[in-house]
C-alpha cells in the first residue's frame, strides 16, 4: 500500500497542472506571509517588536483572500504556460502541414519474412481549427486488407528531442471495414462483422529534423506497432489466400502467426512530402 501511495503521489506531482499548482501555492504563501508580517507585528521603543492582535474580520478576509489569490494565480500561470507550450510547437505544426506519401512495412505473413513489398498510402496532415492540433487524414485505396475510404487520426503529439530533432507520435483505435475480397474468407464472430468491420489499434512514432534553411519538413521516418494484433492476423490471412484461392473461411482468431511476428512491431515507416 505504501509503495502504491508513493507511486500515485509521484504521478500526480509530475503532471503539469500539479506542478503549476505547487508553484502558485508557494508564491501565494510568500505574498501573504509578507502581509501577515506587516499587519501581525507592531514596533514600539519601549517593547520593541511584538505580535499584534489581528481582528477576526481581518483573519477571515486574509483566509478567503489567500484562497482566491491562489486559485486566480494558478489559473493565470496555467493559461500562460499552456500558451507558451502551444507557441513552441505552432511553427512545427505549420512545417508539417501538407500532402505526404507514406510507405510502410506491414505484410508479415505466415512466414517470418514479408511476402509483399512496402505498401503506400497518401496522407494529408493538417491543423484542426478547433483545438489547433495536428490531424492525419489517409486516403486508403487498393489496400490488401482495408476497404477504400478515409482514415483520420486525431491523436497526434509532438516532442522535442534535442537540437533540431523532433518526434511525432500518433495513435489510432477504430473499427475499419475490410476489403471485400478478403472478408469472404472470414467467419463473423466477436472480432469481425461484415457491417462494422474489425477493431484496429496501432501506434506510430516518427523522427524528423527541422532545417534552418527549409521552412517545411520534407522527410519523417520511424516505426509502427500493431497493438491488438488484428493487422498481423489479417495479413496472415492475406498470405494464406495468396497461396490457396480455395482457402476456407475461418475466424480471424484462427489466423496463424509466426513466432517471430508475434511482437507488436510491424516494421519501418517513411513519410515523404509530395510537392
Amino acid at each position: 500500500m505504501w509503495k502504491f501511495l508513493q507511486t500515485l503521489t509521484q504521478d500526480v506531482i509530475s503532471t503539469k497542472s500539479a506542478k503549476i499548482a505547487i508553484l502558485a501555492f508557494v508564491i501565494s504563501t510568500l505574498c501573504f506571509s509578507v502581509i501577515l508580517i506587516v499587519f501581525g507585528y507592531s514596533y514600539s521603543k519601549d517593547y520593541g517588536i511584538q505580535a499584534a492582535e489581528i481582528p477576526l474580520w481581518l483573519r477571515t478576509t486574509l483566509s478567503f483572500g489567500f484562497l482566491l489569490f491562489f486559485v486566480l494565480l494558478w489559473f493565470i500561470l496555467y493559461i500562460q504556460i499552456s500558451r507558451e507550450a502551444d507557441d513552441l510547437y505552432s511553427d512545427i505544426r505549420m512545417n508539417l502541414k501538407g500532402n505526404w506519401a507514406v510507405k510502410y512495412q506491414a505484410s508479415n505473413g505466415v512466414q517470418a519474412d514479408p511476402f509483399l513489398p512496402p505498401l503506400r498510402v497518401d496522407c494529408d496532415i493538417h491543423i484542426n481549427p478547433e483545438n489547433k492540433k495536428l490531424e492525419m487524414e489517409f486516403n486508403v485505396s487498393d489496400n490488401p486488407i482495408y476497404a477504400p475510404g478515409k482514415q483520420i487520426i486525431n491523436s497526434v503529439a509532438l516532442s522535442h528531442d534535442s537540437g533540431s530533432r523532433y518526434s511525432l507520435f500518433y495513435y489510432y483505435n477504430e473499427k475499419r471495414k475490410i476489403n471485400g475480397q478478403l472478408w469472404r474468407y472470414l467467419i463473423e464472430d466477436d472480432d469481425f462483422s461484415k457491417v462494422e468491420g474489425i477493431e484496429i489499434e496501432f501506434f506510430g512514432i516518427l523522427y524528423f529534423e527541422r532545417s534552418l534553411t527549409e521552412k517545411r519538413v520534407m522527410l519523417m521516418e520511424g516505426e509502427w506497432f500493431d497493438l491488438n494484433g488484428k493487422v498481423t492476423q489479417l495479413f496472415s490471412l492475406v498470405d494464406l489466400v495468396r497461396k490457396n484461392e480455395n482457402q476456407l473461411a475461418q475466424k480471424l482468431s484462427a489466423a496463424y502467426i509466426n513466432n517471430s511476428n508475434f511482437a507488436a512491431k510491424m516494421g519501418k515507416i517513411q513519410y515523404e512530402r509530395l510537392g
